[in-house]
């Protein structure tokens, strides 16, 4: 009976201990694990690699040259910029042109001008968002008029007596090339243009012609008597 009364005591007691031990881990067991399965989440977290954003914007378009001066209404521009970014092309301060730049980082298209002076210039946009500055600005002057030229002397079939050397005078645009027989006049800064000029005896045949800086050109043909 003495034994049977310690295996019970024993067993009692062990009950009593796995209920404590329960207790005990419920209260303070199952926080120290979520504590310590946090820590190793955030620990993780923390020696992963962080990502920065990219906030570097991409360099300015390249434009390649222009002429500054033309008489065709519609040229090709072509230039450079960073590869999968979307463009912006400006003409006079508005978007004519929105493309998105190849693998080859080169583009190319038509494009058609106003008559006169044409401001151009271009940005371009990162996948990212990030927005590049303007491009330098090229300026392109559009123009397919013919060339003012005007003869105030000699008027065409005058006869001309006494000496033969005079002095051709007219009139045309500033910056325009004006020439008499292949040789070329003298253009001041206000478009006046002279030449002297020796005739021979007899009829003389003056040929006039006017080129702009644009290529557009005109030409005129006069005969004088001496």
């Amino acid at each position: 009976r003495l034994q049977d009364k310690r295996a019970t005591r024993g067993g009692l007691f062990f009950i009593i201990g796995a209920i404590l031990l329960f207790i005990f881990f419920i209260f303070f067991g199952l926080p120290f694990f979520a504590r310590v399965a946090i820590f190793l989440s955030d620990f993780k977290k923390s020696s992963a690699p962080v990502q920065q954003e990219d906030k570097v914007p991409p360099g300015p378009p390249r434009i390649d040259p222009l002429p500054s001066y033309t008489k065709e209404q519609v040229i090709t521009v072509k230039g450079a910029a960073e590869a999968g970014s979307s463009m912006k092309y400006y003409k006079n301060d508005e978007v004519v042109k929105e493309i998105v730049i190849d693998d080859t980082s080169t583009y190319s298209f038509e494009l058609e001008l106003d008559k006169g002076e044409n401001v151009l210039t271009a940005t371009t946009k990162d996948q990212a968002g990030n927005e590049s500055e303007r491009a330098p600005v090229v300026r392109v002057i559009y123009n397919d008029e013919e060339p003012k030229l005007e003869v105030t002397y000699p008027i065409d079939g005058t006869i001309i007596e006494g000496k033969k050397a005079i002095v051709i005078t007219g009139a045309t645009s500033p910056g325009n090339k004006v020439t008499v027989n292949d040789r070329v006049a003298i253009v001041e800064d206000d478009g006046g243009f002279s030449m002297n000029f020796n005739l021979d005896e007899g009829e003389n045949r003056l040929v006039f012609t006017a080129e702009d800086p644009a290529g557009n050109f005109v030409k005129r043909e006069f005969r004088v008597t001496f």
